[in-house]
């Protein structure tokens, strides 16, 4: 079944279109980087250059247990 998706994407995207969507991708995962970077509460925890970027909060004077700080939280993903 996945073979028939990626056949039915290249052939409604091609390969250029395919190329391009990534590309997207991962101009925007570098933007989201680069804005998280400048915030000083948030800490980026992956690098270059996935288009997956995750990060967390971290106030940068909390002086306690960073585990403690995050107990209860919930993982948001999209």
């Amino acid at each position: 079944m996945f073979s028939l998706t990626v056949w039915a994407v290249l052939h409604q995207l091609g390969k250029q279109g395919v190329i391009d969507l990534f590309d997207h991708y991962l101009r925007h995962a570098q933007l989201l980087r680069e804005l998280i970077s400048e915030q000083p509460d948030l800490e980026l925890v992956t690098a270059d250059p996935w288009a997956i970027t995750c990060f967390r909060y971290q106030p940068k004077d909390f002086t306690g247990d960073i585990d403690e700080l995050h107990a209860g939280r919930q993982l948001v993903t999209s």
